[in-house]
């Protein structure tokens, strides 16, 4: 009787191959499960397992380019949320820090655990794509993904946002998600030229139909919407 085949964890191969690349190593993969742990945190209703998980696949797939992805850049998306708390304002800065000292656990090299923690740091998506670094594009493209997704897509996301931030009141969400959007709106969304052609033209579309919602008074995720 043949034996069962098995399906490898694309994350698993992920993680254990950029590791590989950079000289380090997971024992038992018990960093890994640290950070799918974390990603599990029950107040996660958007940047969860599945984030982790969409960001990887597409920041691999992006940084390809024949001998294999970019290690850094998937480390950086393993570690792009890995602290989530909706109520502090330095989320990215502290995935950063826990990168540098897992890593550095792993055996990473210090100059190349400071390179994940800094596209980790810009995952902040401060200052729009045009300041960000190429080399960092890919990653902050797969972050963004969702804005471009189909309609009904982007309405999920947009109510999973909104869960997350249930400690906000509706009319303070009404004008803090409103002044967020406009931003993003306003801006250049995607740092790489495959990144703008594929979601560019979709994402402001959902803006701006969530942006007519919030002016309405309406918010994602109530009354099926």
């Amino acid at each position: 009787m043949p034996e069962p085949r098995t399906t490898a964890d694309p994350l698993v191969t992920a993680w254990n191959d950029a590791l590989d690349r950079l000289g380090g190593r997971d024992p038992a993969r018990r960093t890994l499960a640290a950070v799918r742990d974390a990603y599990r945190e029950p107040h996660r209703r958007y940047h969860d397992a599945g984030h982790l998980r969409a960001v990887v696949t597409a920041t691999a797939a992006a940084t390809d380019s024949g001998d294999g992805p970019s290690p850094h850049l998937v480390l950086a998306a393993c570690y792009h949320d890995v602290v989530y708390d909706p109520r502090r304002g330095d989320n990215e800065a502290a995935s950063a820090a826990r990168a540098v000292e897992e890593l550095a656990a792993c055996g990473i090299d210090a100059a190349d655990a400071a390179r994940v923690a800094a596209a980790v740091e810009a995952t902040a998506h401060i200052g729009g794509a045009t300041t960000t670094p190429a080399e960092v594009g890919p990653l902050l493209d797969a972050d963004l993904a969702v804005l471009g997704s189909a309609p009904g897509s982007y309405r999920r996301y947009a109510a999973q946002v909104r869960a997350e931030y249930a400690h906000v009141s509706d009319g303070d969400w009404l004008t803090g998600r409103a002044e967020v959007l406009r931003v993003l709106a306003d801006g250049e969304l995607f740092a790489t030229p495959g990144g703008r052609e594929r979601y560019a033209a979709a994402a402001h579309r959902n803006l701006r139909w969530e942006l007519g919602e919030l002016a309405a008074g309406r918010i994602c995720g109530r009354d099926g919407r």
